[in-house]
């Protein structure tokens, strides 16, 4: 029996990344446990993305280049023809008159949202998992029936509900991961300033992990081989490396939740807007410390940072102590539940 059919609306390139598409896939993939029907629809989406999708069972809608009107029009007609309940949008592109027009379709419309939209949000439903978003007066919102606001709604994938958190003494690497794309290109620079600072036993714990859009990536591969950490590029056990991991240098996407549901003590370097309130968010929680990735003296620092974390032991555990409790696996859970009832 199917409960409800909704639709995505989300993009992923390596100008915005892929964070948005992989934290949708957090939700599909609870969505699809309980019976609701999915339906995506993008005008762009990496061929491994669209891969998982498919596999998922996931009915894919390519999305033409148009203009903004016609845009609205095929998805109005999408609703119709899939006899869709909700619209789900995750994008800093879907702007506050383009969410004004799609809340008048005969849909319930939700909206992730990281940037306080508050009173131009124009929606029905809205999700946002900082710390804090209990603070930001959603209330004041036109439209709103339903709130999933704080940590309570963070997604993970289902692969973490998979694995057993180690204790800090039984992890044994060090993860460096930007995003799927590395909006910022932090990457290389950051690993070639680790390498030539870092004891060689120290580097050789050190995972790397980048997407398929990422630059960079054969100069990556090669400094791995003279200097002895791991490479990987779009990883498939995200999951299991995590949870190996006592320590991380990353920039703060979806990340963010699963290293804090893995108990990873991290330096995190924003290289987009909307990155800045959740990682100073969790920097107040006392798991991570947050830097500007796009400011050079701040990369700087968040780099002497890791290295002198990296030496202390009792600061990683207290910084592991705290992410106790901070994240679970039932968000998406918590999400769905509401929406098969609405």
């Amino acid at each position: 029996m199917i409960n409800k059919r909704v639709l995505f609306r989300f993009d992923a390139n390596a100008e915005m990344g892929t964070g948005h598409a992989m934290r949708c896939f957090a939700l599909i993939q609870a969505l699809q446990k309980a019976s609701v029907e999915v339906y995506v629809l993008a005008k762009e989406l990496p061929s491994f993305f669209i891969e998982k999708l498919t596999k998922s069972g996931v009915t894919y809608l390519l999305l033409a280049d148009k203009t903004i009107d016609s845009e609205l029009t095929q998805i109005e007609k999408t609703i119709a023809v899939y006899q869709i309940d909700i619209v789900l949008l995750d994008g800093y592109h879907f702007d506050s008159a383009y969410r004004q027009q799609l809340s008048n379709f005969k849909v319930k419309l939700i909206a992730f949202d990281d940037t306080k939209s508050l009173e131009d949000l124009y929606c029905h439903g809205v999700i946002n998992a900082l710390p804090n978003a209990h603070q930001l007066m959603y209330q004041n919102s036109p439209y709103l029936e339903k709130a999933f606001l704080g940590l309570s709604f963070a997604l993970l994938r289902e692969e973490f509900h998979h694995i057993k958190v180690k204790p800090l003494a039984e992890k044994q690497k060090i993860l460096v991961c930007f995003g799927g794309s590395d909006i910022g290109g932090l990457t290389f620079n950051v690993c070639q300033q680790l390498v030539a600072k870092l004891p060689k036993k120290i580097v050789e714990q050190i995972e790397v992990v980048v997407g398929q859009l990422a630059p960079n990536k054969s100069r990556l591969k090669a400094l791995a081989q003279t200097h002895g950490f791991t490479y990987t590029e779009q990883c498939n056990n995200m999951a299991e490396l995590l949870n190996d991991c006592y320590f991380a240098v990353a920039a703060p996407g979806s990340i963010v939740y699963e290293l804090a549901y893995c108990r990873v003590p991290s330096v995190f370097f924003t290289v987009a807007d909307n990155q800045i309130m959740s990682a100073q968010q969790h920097q107040l929680k006392g798991w991570c410390n947050v830097v500007n990735g796009l400011d050079d003296q701040q990369v700087r620092l968040g780099i002497s940072m890791a290295i002198e974390l990296l030496k202390n032991k009792a600061q990683l555990n207290k910084m592991y102590s705290a992410t106790q409790g901070l994240v679970d696996l039932d968000g998406g859970q918590r999400i769905a539940t509401e929406i098969i009832r609405w």
